[in-house]
């Protein structure tokens, strides 16, 4: 059976993710994977390669990009029937591993549910990090791992919204953006807070800044 071009899109994240996974677990696949992840890193052929060129581009397109949350216009957000935003947590709200969630982004996140907004907070952190911002914040969180489905529709049953009526905001194209066009929500793609990262972040961040070149020269980014 043929693929679609979902599958196709979230096989390469997936491919990477495994190959990295190996990197870490197995030191007998160091050198392939280095020489694996060093192809596609360079070359965007590459990417478009591992698909046979069947990739759809639109699925790692956010339906809006800024440069920060203080950007993103809620009054926009109502007008067209969102009611629900999950968040991510690292380099979203926070700066990564930082426990300090800064005085205008606290400001920003209250306005969201002073204006009516259902919200919740969705990160691939472990548990006990997440926990702690969740309080910290006053904001439940979903449970999953993005990009994958099941993460979503765990947001989506907590914050008791569809996902058309339901927006995902985030720095990560691989997890907040591809994960959110999969379930249907509304994706927001904000710049990270901060350029200190997990490692196999950093190695992402590399094969985002081809996708979002590729976006730009389309003219499919809007700000």
């Amino acid at each position: 059976m043929q693929k679609s071009g979902t599958d196709l899109a979230m096989s390469v994240a997936t491919r990477v993710k495994i190959f990295i996974i190996q990197y870490i677990v197995y030191d007998k696949t160091a050198q392939n994977v280095i020489q694996y992840l060093h192809r596609i890193l360079v070359s965007p052929s590459e990417l478009w390669h591992l698909t046979g060129g069947k990739i759809l581009i639109s699925r790692f397109c956010p339906n809006l990009y800024f440069e920060s949350l203080y950007q993103i216009d809620l009054s926009h957000l109502k007008s067209i029937g969102i009611r629900g935003i999950v968040f991510d947590i690292d380099n979203t709200v926070t700066m990564w591993g930082s426990d300090k969630v800064p005085q205008d982004t606290l400001k920003w996140l209250e306005d969201t549910k002073t204006q009516g907004f259902r919200v919740c907070l969705l990160s691939n952190n472990r548990k006990a990090r997440v926990d702690s911002i969740s309080c910290m914040l006053d904001i439940p969180s979903a449970k999953g791992f993005k990009p994958f489905g099941s993460a979503f529709r765990s947001a989506l049953s907590l914050l008791g919204t569809s996902p058309k009526e339901t927006a995902i905001i985030g720095d990560q194209i691989f997890t907040d953006i591809l994960g959110g066009n999969r379930a249907g929500l509304y994706t927001i793609l904000v710049q990270p807070l901060s350029t200190t990262e997990f490692f196999t972040t950093r190695l992402f961040r590399k094969l985002e800044r081809i996708v979002l070149h590729k976006l730009a020269c389309r003219g499919m980014l809007k700000p």
